[in-house]
């Protein structure tokens, strides 16, 4: 509305945001990308509200960088906006060269006073561990923290071909996210923005590109990749807030605007009824009943070493907030939370001293579960599983998994019997984790044919999830079943043929 959008197209603009089918979809789970983009929505407001500040010109620059400062605590994502956004900022309404550096100083004081907010993790820090992301005690690790340097490594350069899957997904991202009518109002609108008000159509185009970029170069797990181009989908919404105003406008060279508006307001209907059932999340269950499952399974006084995300978080959930099982100990392997490698400065050294006192807790007898089977920390001992999870065995005692129980209700895939039909690749994954732990059971019991049933079950039920497609090969390969073994190490490949061990 501030840039003189009429009210109809400026609604069906803020409707395409929240009822697109991603934004929606992750604003009702725990998740960050909703302040994110509440936050990208006011950088963005603030910036573009400069060129008209007059006299306030100065305090309207301080707020855009305190606002960026604090987005940038919310999601790295908002960085992507950054410059276009502050850049247009500190372009309107300039009265001389001689300004930028008190202009640009206000900016920067600005952003640092925004993302003090940073500073409670310190104080968070000096009261415990924090949830899930371990222990912040030096500058170095603070500056890891707040600069992202867990997913440095997942940028990376795609070959043309990668490229081009990456695109693929991205456009038929843009297809489902509204009525596909929709999107040449989206491109009509970069040409009105760029012919009417050249502000608003830097800050918006200079993100998307900048995200589009980024967002190509990310490489991280295929299923997730969508909430990524968060930021280039509010400069969508924005730039289909401005085709639709200037065809409003048109249309009321001939129609009175009581007759346009309602015209114009259905895009918005069209799109909360596309996306409703889509982003409807009120159905999954699974997610607790599986961390409490997987909790209730373990003996008294258990130790649990998770790795991964799938059920790491919630089983770190759970037991801290909701205080679920409170005599397991939870241990990361990945470095998170509670770890095992806390103490040593360089991430070798952190690896190094985890193997070693996983290895000791091994050989002192204690009870030892792991969620994910890789190499054991210490010889002598094999994986079993029992339920959700693996426990720890000494080779050559004679200890073998039970037998099935008759109730169905008692196996892992048993909890999908009440579980929630929800369209979420997170969800699937872990549905699928019941069909992967069922088959591992029934593997150790000698019931191959079942097991294979059962694995290949797992793979299905998470078709977006490259590491379940290659896990299940993995499997199948050891079971002699090389034909169907590459069916699905094909099918790993297809989803990211970036990562080399399927091939």
């Amino acid at each position: 509305r501030e840039r003189r959008l009429t009210r109809a197209s400026a609604a069906v603009a803020a409707a395409a945001l929240v009822f697109g089918r991603t934004f929606w979809s992750q604003a009702v789970i725990a998740e960050v990308y909703g302040l994110f983009v509440l936050c990208s929505v006011l950088v963005l407001a603030a910036s573009l509200r400069v060129g008209a500040a007059g006299p306030m010109r100065s305090r309207w620059l301080l707020l855009s960088g305190y606002i960026g400062g604090v987005a940038a605590t919310s999601h790295l994502q908002v960085v992507l906006l950054l410059p276009s956004a502050l850049g247009v900022a500190l372009w309107q309404g300039r009265k001389k060269p001689s300004c930028l550096p008190a202009d640009l100083l206000r900016v920067v004081a600005g952003g640092l006073g925004g993302a003090s907010v940073f500073l409670y993790v310190v104080v968070r820090n000096g009261v415990g561990p924090g949830f899930h992301w371990g222990t912040l005690d030096s500058l170095g690790a603070m500056w890891d923290h707040a600069t992202g340097a867990l997913y440095r490594t997942s940028f990376v350069l795609l070959s043309p071909a990668a490229a081009g899957l990456a695109l693929a997904r991205l456009g038929g991202q843009l297809v489902s996210e509204w009525p596909v009518l929709l999107l040449p109002a989206v491109v009509w609108g970069i040409l009105v923005a760029w012919r009417r008000d050249r502000a608003l159509a830097v800050a918006v185009l200079g993100a998307a590109a900048l995200n589009l970029a980024a967002g190509l170069g990310y490489h991280r797990d295929p299923a997730g990749v969508h909430v990524f181009f968060l930021l280039l989908l509010t400069c969508a919404c924005v730039l289909l807030g401005a085709g639709l105003d200037d065809v409003d406008r048109r249309l009321r060279r001939y129609l009175p605007a009581a007759a346009t508006a309602p015209i114009i307001l259905v895009c918005g209907v069209a799109i909360l009824a596309a996306n409703l059932g889509f982003a409807d999340r009120s159905g999954a269950n699974l997610p607790d009943a599986y961390g409490r499952r997987l909790l209730e399974e373990l003996p008294e006084d258990a130790i649990l070493l998770t790795d991964g995300d799938d059920a790491s978080y919630i089983v770190d959930y759970l037991r801290r907030v909701e205080g679920v099982r409170p005599d397991v100990t939870i241990f990361n392997r990945m470095g998170r939370g509670t770890d095992l490698g806390s103490g040593a400065e360089l991430a070798s050294q952190k690896a190094r001293l985890r193997w070693k006192n996983e290895a000791s807790l091994l050989v002192s007898g204690k009870l030892v579960y792991f969620l994910v089977p890789r190499k054991m920390p210490a010889a002598g001992f094999r994986f079993l599983p029992q339920g959700l999870s693996y426990r720890a065995v000494r080779d050559g005692i004679g200890e073998a998994a039970g037998q099935l129980p008759p109730h169905s209700g008692l196996t892992p895939t048993g909890l999908l019997a009440d579980a929630g039909q929800v369209r979420d690749p997170w969800v699937d994954k872990l549905a699928a984790n019941c069909w992967y732990m069922e088959a591992e059971l029934l593997r150790e019991l000698g019931r191959h044919r079942d097991a294979i049933d059962a694995y290949e079950r797992a793979a299905t039920t998470a078709p977006r999830s490259q590491s379940m497609n290659y896990n299940v090969s993995l499997k199948l390969l050891q079971v002699k079943e090389l034909r169907r073994s590459i069916i699905f190490a094909e099918r790993a490949i297809e989803i990211d043929p970036v990562r080399r061990r399927p091939y």
